[in-house]
């Protein structure tokens, strides 16, 4: 058996403060009823909030209103000890108000006293989420992060696809009458 001691203490004080500070992804600490109790500062860059900001909010209130739900229903799974962790895309509103897309992992800290918290990581979405062949665009233009564009009808948010369509890997969008899946589209 491995001795730990004061110095190895000091040391992996050290390197998880350099970890904090200087990650890519965001790290947030998160009550139990959604108040943010830290925020590294990718978390603050990604939602345009100062850590004391943030911990004046809950992650409902700067959540896209349709992620809350299932966002909120994983976390209490986390809290009561159901599943360990959970992941999904969601949409953070930025203090500027665009919405910032972000793939995040939700794992619960217990203790022998129960639940304490959640520690939430979060990487920001660049990359466009379906491109579309020029063959197929027809009126219409390919999805990036932020947007899916029709010619003649507007804009929808990506947010409001479907959730069915992530969970069966299709978005039923007519494209010159033809439904088009993910595997046609070189997806999956």
């Amino acid at each position: 058996m491995a001795h730990h001691t004061i110095r190895d203490e000091e040391e992996d004080r050290q390197a998880y403060e350099s970890l904090w500070y200087h990650a890519l992804i965001g790290l947030a600490y998160v009550a139990q009823d959604g108040t943010f109790k830290r925020a590294n500062p990718a978390m603050q860059r990604i939602v345009g909030y100062t850590e004391a900001e943030l911990q004046s909010r809950r992650f409902q209130d700067i959540t896209v209103p349709g992620d809350v739900v299932a966002d909120e229903i994983m976390a209490d799974k986390v809290a009561r000890g159901e599943v360990d962790h959970y992941d999904m895309n969601k949409g953070y509103i930025h203090k500027l108000g665009h919405i910032v897309p972000v793939r995040l992992r939700v794992v619960g800290l217990h203790s022998e006293n129960g639940f304490e918290f959640f520690v939430s990581q979060m990487a920001e979405i660049h990359q466009p989420l379906v491109t579309v062949p020029p063959a197929m665009h027809g009126g219409f233009h390919p999805m990036t992060a932020g947007e899916i564009k029709w010619t003649n009808i507007g804009t929808m948010v990506w947010r409001d696809l479907p959730k069915w369509a992530i969970i069966v890997g299709m978005v039923s969008t007519a494209i010159a009458g033809a439904v088009v899946t993910l595997n046609q589209l070189g997806i999956i």
